[in-house]
C-alpha cells in the first residue's frame, strides 16, 4: 500500500500580484492573480470591509476579483487582500470636497437677529464662513464635515442693505430692511418632490457603470443607498437638489439576478442577466523540439466562466490547468524518442490548442570502435547499432582499406578488407559511420638488422674502425658500446634511421693482456678484439767497460735487448766518439774511438745506450 503525502510548502510557495493597486474615490474592482503550482489550493481574505472579495479560496495558478466600495470620505484610505499570507496593498484616493448650503438667501427685519445655515459635505472636508459686512457676525472657527452655523444680524439703524457670506465656494446672501420696516418676502420653499429616471434598468452580466437622474428642488437634501451587495453607489451617497447618481454593477458569474438602489425615497430595480461563457485561446498551437520543453497558452473568458483543460497524448503534461475568467494553461511535453514527428492538443472550453514535436534526431553507436591489424592486412566488421528508419553510410580516405557495403538504414555490418604494409611504418585511417568514428590501427613490417663487418682487431695502440648497419628505410637503431673504452663518433648520439655507418675509436690498451668488447646495433653485435701491450724493454751491455793508453784507440762493446725495443748511443764528451750503430733495435754492436790523451792527468768518459753506461779509463 502506498503512502501519498501533500505537496511541501516550498513546492507551494505562493505568490500575488504586484502592489500597492490604485482605485479611485468612486470604487471599481482589482484583479488579484494568484500563482503557485496546479496542486497547491490556497485561501484568500480581507483586512477592510470596504474591499470584497469574488471568492475565499482556490487552487494552482488563478486570478479572483477585489471589488472596492466608493470612498465616502475626503481621505484616501488602503486595505490588504491576502492569498496564503501573500498580500496585495489596495489604495483608495479620496473622495473631493463638495459642498451644498440651506438656505442660500436670508431675508432680515430691520431688528436683525440669528439665522442658521446648514452646510452639506463630504466626511473630512474642512470649510469656514467669512463676510466683508460688519452687521453680519460669523463664526470664526473653522469646522468639518456636515453640520451648521449660526449668523447674527445686528439692527440696521438706516435703509434696505445687502451682506455676502462665502461658506466654502458657496454664498449665502443676507438682505436687511430698513430701520423699522417690515421684512423682506422670504423666497418660496423649494420643491423637494423627487423625479428619478429611469426607475428600472436592466444590464449585461459584465460589469458596469449606471446613471440615475435625480431632479428635485435645488435645496431639498437627499440620499441614495444600495439594498443590494452587487449593486455600489459610485457617485456621492448623499447631497442637495438635482444630480446624476452613478450605480456600479459587479459582474455576474451565475444566473440572472435583481437588485434595488432607493435614490431620495424612490426604489431603482436593477435587473442583470446570468453569465454567458465563450472561450478563446492564444496562441492557438506550439512547436516542441525532440528534447521536450514547456509551453504557456492564454484562455479568454467571462470573469466568471470557469474551465479546465484536458489533453489527447500521454507525453503532455497538463501543469496548470483550470482556471475561472481569463488565465494561462501551462504544459511540459516529454522528450520524443521516436525518430517520427508526433502531435497531440489541449482542449479548453471547446477550444483546441495543438502540440507539435520534432522527432529525435538519429543517433548511432558502433561495436567495436577500433580495431588493430598486423602488416599482413586481413577482413574486418563493424556492427551500427540505430532505429529502424535512421540511414548511414561508411566513408573512409585511405586507399589500402576497401569498404564492401557503404551504406545501409536501420542496423546492420559494415565489412571491409585490409591490404598487407609493405613498409615497416604502422599507419592508420578511420571509418566514419553516422557521424561516429571507426579507428583501424595496422602494424608495420618487422624490421630486420645486420651488421657488417661483424668483428674488427687492433693493435695495442689507440686505433679508429667503422662497420656498416644494414636495414630496412625507416627502421630505426641506436649504437651502443659495452665497454668505455670505446666510443660512438657517429651518428650523432648512436641513433640511426635505415641504411648507415658507424664510427668508432679504440683507446690504447694499457695492458699487456688482449680485450674484446662488442657495439650493439639493432639487435646486432660487432666484436671488436684488441691485442695486449708489449713487454717492458730491458738493455743490457757487453764488456761495460775498457781501459786505454794514453794513445787511445778504437773498441767496440754489445746492446742486448728485445728485438723491437729502440735505443740510441751518445756520449757527453769530446774526445769520444760513436763511430758505427749510435741508434738502432733490437741487439747490435756500437763501435767507437777514443782520442789520444795529451794531457798529464788520466781521464775518464762514457756512452749512454738503452739507458746503461759503457765507461771508458784513458791514461795519462
Amino acid at each position: 500500500m502506498s503512502q501519498v503525502s501533500g505537496p511541501s510548502d516550498v513546492r507551494c510557495a505562493t505568490s500575488v500580484t504586484a502592489n500597492p493597486q490604485s482605485v479611485t474615490a468612486d470604487g471599481g474592482s482589482v484583479t488579484i492573480t494568484v500563482a503557485t503550482t496546479r496542486e497547491c489550493s490556497w485561501t484568500s481574505s480581507s483586512d477592510a470591509a470596504w474591499i470584497r472579495l469574488s471568492t475565499a479560496s482556490g487552487q494552482g495558478e488563478t486570478s479572483f476579483t477585489a471589488n472596492v466600495d466608493a470612498n465616502p470620505q475626503a481621505v484616501s484610505r488602503s486595505g490588504n487582500v491576502s492569498a496564503n499570507g501573500q498580500r496585495t496593498s489596495i489604495v483608495q484616493a479620496a473622495r473631493p470636497c463638495t459642498f451644498d448650503v440651506d438656505p442660500t438667501s436670508v431675508a432680515m427685519d430691520g431688528g436683525g437677529g440669528t439665522q442658521r445655515i446648514t452646510v452639506t459635505t463630504v466626511v473630512g472636508c474642512s470649510w469656514r464662513a467669512t463676510t466683508t459686512a460688519s452687521w453680519i457676525q460669523v463664526p470664526a472657527a473653522t469646522a468639518t464635515g456636515s453640520g451648521g452655523l449660526d449668523i447674527q444680524v445686528s439692527a440696521n439703524d438706516g435703509g434696505l442693505r445687502t451682506g455676502v457670506i462665502a461658506i466654502a465656494d458657496k454664498q449665502v446672501v443676507v438682505t436687511q430692511s430698513a430701520a423699522g420696516a417690515p421684512g423682506p418676502t422670504p423666497p418660496p420653499a423649494p420643491n423637494c418632490v423627487p423625479t428619478v429616471n429611469p426607475l428600472t434598468i436592466d444590464t449585461s452580466a459584465a460589469a458596469s457603470p449606471q446613471a440615475v437622474q435625480l431632479a428635485i428642488g435645488a435645496g431639498c437634501a437627499w440620499t441614495a443607498v444600495s439594498g443590494t451587495p452587487w449593486l455600489t453607489i459610485a457617485s456621492a451617497p448623499s447631497g442637495t437638489g438635482s444630480a446624476t447618481v452613478s450605480i456600479a454593477v459587479a459582474a455576474n458569474t451565475g444566473a440572472a439576478r435583481t437588485g434595488t438602489v432607493t435614490v431620495a425615497g424612490q426604489q431603482v430595480t436593477v435587473r442583470q442577466t446570468a453569465l454567458s461563457c465563450s472561450f478563446t485561446i492564444n496562441p492557438t498551437s506550439q512547436s516542441v523540439a525532440a528534447g521536450g520543453g514547456s509551453g504557456r497558452f492564454t484562455v479568454t473568458t467571462a470573469a466568471g466562466c470557469t474551465w479546465s483543460a484536458s489533453k489527447s497524448a500521454p507525453w503532455i503534461d497538463v501543469a496548470q490547468g483550470t482556471g475561472t475568467g481569463t488565465g494561462d494553461v501551462t504544459f511540459n511535453v516529454q522528450a520524443n524518442t521516436s525518430t517520427s514527428v508526433r502531435s497531440g492538443t489541449i482542449t479548453v472550453g471547446g477550444q483546441a490548442f495543438t502540440v507539435s514535436q520534432a522527432a529525435a534526431a538519429c543517433t548511432y553507436t558502433l561495436n567495436p570502435t577500433s580495431q588493430n591489424m598486423t602488416a599482413d592486412g586481413g577482413h574486418g566488421r563493424v556492427s551500427v547499432t540505430t532505429a529502424a528508419n535512421c540511414a548511414w553510410t561508411a566513408v573512409s580516405g585511405a586507399q589500402w582499406l576497401e569498404i564492401s557495403n557503404q551504406s545501409g538504414s536501420g542496423p546492420g555490418d559494415v565489412n571491409f578488407n585490409v591490404q598487407a604494409n609493405g613498409t615497416v611504418t604502422a599507419r592508420s585511417t578511420t571509418i566514419t559511420i553516422g557521424g561516429q568514428v571507426f579507428t583501424l590501427n595496422q602494424a608495420g613490417t618487422a624490421c630486420t638488422y645486420s651488421i657488417n663487418p661483424p668483428a674488427s682487431s687492433f693493435g695495442s695502440g689507440a686505433s679508429n674502425g667503422q662497420f656498416t648497419v644494414m636495414t630496412q628505410a625507416g627502421c630505426t637503431w641506436t649504437a651502443m658500446s659495452a665497454a668505455t673504452w670505446v666510443t660512438i663518433n657517429t651518428p650523432l648520439n648512436g641513433v640511426g634511421n635505415g641504411q648507415g655507418d658507424v664510427s668508432y675509436s679504440v683507446q690504447a690498451n694499457p695492458d699487456q693482456t688482449p680485450r674484446t668488447t662488442t657495439i650493439t646495433a639493432g639487435g646486432q653485435s660487432h666484436t671488436i678484439n684488441q691485442a695486449a701491450a708489449p713487454a717492458p724493454c730491458t738493455y743490457a751491455l757487453n764488456p761495460s767497460t775498457t781501459s786505454l793508453t794514453s794513445a787511445g784507440g778504437n773498441g767496440t762493446f754489445t746492446i742486448t735487448t728485445q728485438a723491437n725495443c729502440a735505443w740510441s748511443a751518445t756520449t757527453l764528451d769530446s774526445w769520444v766518439t760513436v763511430t758505427a750503430n749510435a741508434s738502432g733495435t733490437g741487439t747490435a754492436e756500437v763501435s767507437y774511438s777514443v782520442q789520444a790523451n795529451a794531457t798529464g792527468m788520466a781521464r775518464s768518459g762514457a756512452i749512454s745506450a738503452g739507458g746503461q753506461t759503457f765507461a771508458i779509463n784513458e791514461a795519462p
